[in-house]
């Protein structure tokens, strides 16, 4: 996703709930979102920089699952910054 305007805290914290919702949506049971364990912004998200979601399950149990979300930033100078936003 390129960041062609100004993007607040909230529309991030969405993208992020939307790919750990596909990630999770691939296990056969109905699922939704009922907490987020921790979110951790380290480096802001600015004009122009490219952000890449990758969401993955990592526990599952019979009535729960764990999905940790990663995401990748690259900005304007070419240069990459990891974040880390577990779910």
């Amino acid at each position: 996703m390129l960041i062609t305007m100004e993007c607040p805290w909230s529309t991030i914290l969405k993208l992020v709930d939307e790919a750990a919702f596909v990630a999770a949506t691939s296990m056969p049971a109905k699922t939704w979102c009922c907490s987020m364990d921790h979110i951790e912004f380290k480096h802001p998200v600015c004009v122009g920089d490219l952000l890449k979601l990758s969401a993955g399950i990592y526990y599952v149990s019979r009535t729960s699952m764990d999905v940790e979300v990663k995401s990748i930033r690259k900005n304007k100078e070419d240069r990459v910054v990891d974040i880390v936003l577990p779910v």
